[in-house]
């Protein structure tokens, strides 16, 4: 039987203080749930945690490094 999850809708604000620091990922989905937009570290070469790289390839990205804006839509 599949374990039932509570859906708590959140701002960006109540998690957050409204900016990234310099080591931090974010990722920005549309409502359709495509991948529109990436922020991460400026600081490139750069290795990147498993679990970023586990998400980049949910969406289909191999090489963080290749991505030179970080604009997708």
């Amino acid at each position: 039987m599949a374990k039932e999850t509570e859906v708590q809708e959140m701002t960006f604000e109540d998690t957050h203080d409204g900016e990234l620091e310099d080591d931090e990922y974010c990722f920005i989905l549309g409502s359709d749930g495509e991948l529109k937009r990436i922020f991460m570290p400026e600081s490139i070469p750069f290795k990147t945690p498993k679990s970023v790289n586990k998400i980049l390839r949910m969406f289909g990205i191999t090489d963080p490094g290749k991505l030179d804006d970080n604009t997708l839509h």
